[in-house]
């Protein structure tokens, strides 16, 4: 999934992005407050200055 994609799902209210393939994607000062990305590959994903409270980032 492409980043502005997932903002604008993100936007229409959409918080669970759990297993999605983000390798590579950059989403600095994305403001992603409750989003859950458990299991999403983060592989060389640029998350600097976002802001993730309340953020599942958990891999079991």
């Amino acid at each position: 999934m492409k980043e502005q994609e997932l903002i604008q799902r993100y936007e229409q209210g959409e918080r669970n992005f759990s297993g999605l393939n983000l390798a590579g994607a950059d989403l600095r000062g994305a403001i992603l407050i409750g989003i859950n990305l458990s299991k999403a590959n983060l592989t060389g994903e640029n998350l600097s200055r976002a802001f993730l409270t309340k953020t599942q980032l958990n891999q079991p």
